[in-house]
């Protein structure tokens, strides 16, 4: 992108406001990572797990910081997702599951996603691993795979480049 995703904007709204009022309804909201964004000072930033890569230093980062929570976690490359996406995350949520993760086109979102504090140790050995994409989560035991409603579909449509910005 040439730049930070979270300052990318989409119908006026950076995707870090977008995605932030997404989660609006949260009882507690934390920026994690590495972005040099923070539209509202007060914002809790939670550091990612230093010795991990990409995204998974975020989760595990998240995960680390509040041991006792589950975390709904939202990617800022969304730019059309909403409030019905967290509101229907929360609502998979399982005692007998790590981590619910939705199926779009066939494929595990993973930073779109609820994971439980009993997630944190599978995530920490992906970091271990050696490949550390969150998606390998996809088909072990105790992680829910679940097709999100056709209405919602959008929501997961992310950005990688300035033409797919352009292009929605």
């Amino acid at each position: 992108m040439g730049r930070d995703k979270a300052e990318l904007l989409y119908r006026g709204r950076s995707l870090l406001e977008i995605s932030l009022a997404a989660l609006g309804g949260l009882e507690r909201i934390a920026l994690v990572g590495e972005s040099r964004v923070v539209p509202n000072p007060a914002l809790e930033r939670v550091p990612d797990a230093p010795g991990v890569v990409g995204p998974l230093a975020g989760l595990i980062g998240a995960l680390r910081s509040e041991p006792q929570a589950a975390w709904v976690v939202l990617a800022c490359d969304l730019p059309r997702v909403e409030p019905r996406v967290v509101d229907w995350l929360i609502a998979q949520r399982d005692p007998e599951f790590d981590a619910v993760l939705p199926r779009v086109g066939g494929r595990a979102q993973p930073l779109v996603a609820l994971y439980e504090p009993s997630a944190l140790p599978r995530l920490e050995a992906l970091g271990d691993s050696g490949e550390p994409a969150p998606s390998r989560l996809a088909g072990q035991r105790r992680v829910a795979l679940v097709a999100p409603p056709d209405d919602l579909l959008a929501c997961f449509v992310n950005v990688n480049t300035p033409e797919q910005l352009a292009a929605l």
